[in-house]
């Protein structure tokens, strides 16, 4: 896993600390993956599926926390997010300020969250729709 998978050496570094730049030398991590959160406050299962523009900067994090790629997990005005266990927060989708992600949460592609989510809960973002068609205003859902 460490010679196929940058995202894997990307959070293995992490979670070792200084003693991680000995090795980044030989094998690098994926260098646009910025893990932001104190390791010691990350449950078990952490998981980047692809590392490619994700940022993780969490107050703390629950066991078996899954990102997709292009994720920030951000602060607002100085406040982290609180994300609980088994989370899901999937490609281009956005986590800011002093909020809490419930157990269970799935947060899907392209939503913005600036709320709390309670427990056992999918949030997705609104839907797409044609707003201007051949000059004319419309609104058509998709």
């Amino acid at each position: 896993m460490m010679m196929v998978y940058p995202e894997f050496r990307s959070i293995f570094y992490w979670r070792l600390g200084k003693l991680a730049r000995l090795l980044f030398f030989w094998m690098p991590g994926r260098s646009n993956l910025y893990l932001v959160t104190n390791p010691r406050y990350v449950g078990g299962g952490f998981y980047v599926g692809h590392g490619w523009g994700t940022v993780v900067n969490a107050q703390s994090i629950g066991m078996n926390f899954r990102v997709g790629q292009n994720v920030t997990v951000g602060s607002r005005n100085c406040k982290e997010a609180t994300i609980g266990n088994n989370v899901s927060v999937w490609a281009n989708a956005i986590v800011l300020g002093d909020i809490t992600l419930g157990d269970n949460c799935q947060v899907g592609a392209g939503a913005v969250v600036v709320k709390s989510i309670p427990n056992d809960s999918v949030v997705v973002p609104a839907k797409s729709m044609i707003i201007k068609q051949n000059g004319k205003r419309v609104n058509v859902p998709l």
